[in-house]
């Protein structure tokens, strides 16, 4: 391939026969190639498990875009396409800073299903552990890390794979900003149908107790995998070791992490608390982790974190623009060449390469207008989103309180149950005792007084606990009530935002065929263009004399 103009040759060819730049081998056959009419694929960034990621451009408005693109081996099953459809539409109405924004979503030509985001130029988390990390750094990222979750969570999307290689990290204004990526491909691969029995989906290291033992994987899932990062940020090293998958089964339903050391009490805590091995007994949500992180944040200084990439630079594209520039100069290098008139072969090339040119250039404002009509309704959706996300996240912050509150109640309601329990067996202890040493008739006696007296501080204890308990009760049924009532409302809130989503898609849908058809046509024609140059241009590269128009050619 040309990495000039992206025309494609041959096994066996040297240098680009439009501009002379030397060919590069193509390790991937589908760099050049345009999905949607829009999206030209450069570089491979990565590839895992389920997916390849390339680098791309919007080849209408001129912006880089990350793309990724399922295996084929994975994308026969019609389940896991239209699940990792529903995944995309989740996690694009998440619209959180610390959450990777996904702008596109559809299927190759060959029916691969992939995924349009933004192009994050940073590291991921795994660039960065490996030794302890300074504790402004640890409780700077998770606190970000948890705040997207938080907002994940609130719309019922569930990660199920957090780990360093899932949370990247890039440079902004203020500072290192955390992106969480790949939200549910995990679970699309549960459903799939794909996976051996009983074989392991997801990374043991970062896997919750419970996800040993059932297909349910919730949130809380999500708040253990964070604890591990957290701690393996902190320590430079996991919380469990082992050179296998059964050992990290092993310990992550039997062995009690050791506590971090060095760093503070509440960072600690809140690490032994995530990794609690029942669901229930870790933090009730990702919003009170973020406020326990923030708290740690209190007074410190700005994290600096410097973060160095090696992307290269984007290669240039063939495109409307440099074709207007060129045709001139092709023009001046048939007169030059051929003073007396050049072969008619040659003529028709160049008429052909303006018919097409002017062609491509219809095509191109019909589909900026489709463009325009695009990102009319994207902007629209995109403001639906943010208004309704702030809506959730204000409740979901109440919620997260509530929540706290009720598991307090609960556990100190537990306390009193106890202690009641304990009190009345010692009213009945101390009863039984007073009814021995009651003689009918008699006069009390020292011993009976006293008997006297523990049975009647055990009844009031007893009744005293009893109160409490009745009061708690009473509080937890209010703190519940106004759980209920908050969950429904979120609820409610993000049945709506699903309804935006799936509105939007509806109505984007038939202008994102309208621009698939668009770029199929403005592709064949600029390969269409650039075949016709490569024939023009053949027989006259040599020339001396003529190397200064070629030279204007390649800078057009």
């Amino acid at each position: 391939m040309c990495p000039v103009c992206h025309l494609t040759y041959h096994e066996g060819e040297e240098r680009c026969l439009v501009d002379g730049a030397d060919l590069e081998e193509v390790e991937d056959e589908r760099i050049g190639t345009v999905l949607g009419g829009r999206y030209v694929l450069e570089e491979v960034l990565g590839e895992g498990g389920m997916a390849t990621v390339y680098r791309a451009r919007h080849n209408l408005v001129d912006r880089p875009c990350a793309v990724k693109i399922l295996h084929p081996e994975l994308s026969k099953d019609a389940t896991l396409r239209e699940r990792l459809r529903r995944e995309a539409r989740s996690a694009a109405a998440i619209s959180h800073p610390n959450v990777v924004e996904i702008y596109d979503f559809g299927e190759t030509p060959s029916g691969e299903p992939y995924l349009v985001m933004e192009l994050l130029d940073g590291v991921s988390l795994r660039a960065l552990v490996g030794e302890p990390m300074a504790l402004d750094q640890v409780v700077d990222l998770g606190t970000q890390i948890a705040a997207g979750l938080a907002r994940a969570h609130d719309l019922g999307v569930v990660h199920r794979d957090l780990k360093p290689e899932n949370v990247f990290v890039v440079q902004s204004d203020e500072g290192p900003l955390v992106k969480l990526v790949d939200f549910g491909l995990a679970y699309a691969r549960r459903e799939s149908r794909l996976t051996a029995t009983g074989q392991i989906v997801g990374t043991p290291p970062y896997m919750a107790p419970e996800r040993f033992k059932t297909a349910d994987v919730t949130a809380a899932a999500d708040l253990y995998a964070l604890g591990i990062l957290l701690y393996e940020m902190a320590a430079g090293r996991l919380p469990f070791d082992s050179n296998n998958v059964a050992g990290f089964v092993l310990a992550h339903l039997e062995d009690v992490p050791p506590r971090l050391e060095g760093v503070p009490a509440g960072l600690a805590d809140l690490v032994a608390d995530l990794l609690k091995k029942k669901p229930e007994e870790r933090p009730v949500d990702a919003h009170q982790v973020a406020q326990r992180l923030s708290r740690l944040r209190a007074g410190r200084q700005k994290t600096e974190l410097k973060i160095t990439t090696r992307r290269s630079l984007p290669r240039v594209l063939v495109t409307l623009d440099r074709w207007v520039g060129r045709i001139p100069v092709y023009e001046e290098l048939l007169r030059r060449a051929y003073p007396d008139g050049a072969p008619a072969e040659l003529e028709e090339h160049l008429a052909e390469m303006r018919a097409a040119l002017a062609r491509l250039r219809t095509l191109r404002n019909v589909a900026m207008e489709a463009q325009r009509e695009l990102e009319e309704l994207e902007a629209e959706t995109v403001a639906t989103r943010e208004r309704l996300g702030h809506a959730v996240h204000v409740l979901a912050v109440d919620l997260s309180a509530s929540r706290a509150a009720a598991k307090r109640l609960a556990d100190s309601m537990s306390e009193l149950e106890d202690a009641a329990a304990e009190h009345a067996v010692d009213w009945r202890t101390a009863d039984a005792q007073l009814a021995r040493l009651r003689e009918p008739g008699g006069t009390p006696g020292e011993a009976e007084v006293h008997a006297a007296r523990r049975a009647q501080a055990a009844l009031e204890a007893w009744h005293d606990s009893a109160v409490g308990l009745a009061e708690r009760a009473g509080r937890l049924r209010a703190a519940e009530d106004r759980e209920r009532d908050l969950s429904f409302q979120v609820e409610a809130l993000r049945k709506r935002l699903e309804r935006v989503e799936a509105e939007f898609d509806e109505e984007a849908e038939a202008s994102r065929g309208r621009l698939a058809d668009n770029g199929v046509e403005r592709r064949k024609l600029e390969m269409r263009i650039v075949w016709l140059a490569s024939k023009v241009s053949a027989p006259l590269r040599d020339r001396p004399e003529l190397r200064s128009l070629f030279d204007r050619i390649e800078a057009a």
